[in-house]
């Protein structure tokens, strides 16, 4: 079973997570939080519910860890001008200042884990990477 594509690939997912976590921690700051202010950056406002489904975590997780970044003064939260009942996030100027080393750090990771690795084979495994995440997706929505 340990040579099953199943297996191996939660294995790597296991230690991706576990190595990640402890890469970012080192900088105070978490997965989640990384990727907040990378989608923020990318895209200057987001609902709530947009980044649930870009991390792929609960809302309550969410709503958690976007509470301790606006205490941070990382975002703000500004009422929709078409629904009052919604709130779009955007990055204020410190969190906007993060974006340097978050993406630094990603890099880093990404270096450690292709270690060895070619080019070409990056590609690939890319390539690979996102037609597995296409197919999980067309299984789970």
């Amino acid at each position: 079973m340990e040579d099953s594509l199943s297996y191996l690939l939660r294995t790597v997912a296991m230690r991706y997570r576990y190595y990640a976590h402890n890469m970012l921690g080192k900088d105070k700051w978490g997965v989640s939080q990384d990727l907040i202010i990378y989608h923020l950056a990318k895209q200057k406002h987001l609902n709530q519910k947009d980044l649930v489904n870009k991390l792929n975590i609960t809302p309550a997780s969410v709503s958690s860890v976007v509470g301790q970044m606006e205490s941070e003064g990382l975002l703000v939260r500004v009422q929709d001008e078409e629904d009052a009942r919604k709130f779009r996030l955007s990055l204020t100027e410190k969190g906007q200042n993060l974006l340097p080393p978050v993406i630094n750090s990603w890099l880093n990771i990404q270096e450690d884990i292709t270690k060895g690795f070619t080019e070409e084979e990056k590609v690939t495994f890319l390539r690979l990477l996102k037609q597995v995440e296409r197919n999980l997706d067309e299984l789970t929505h």
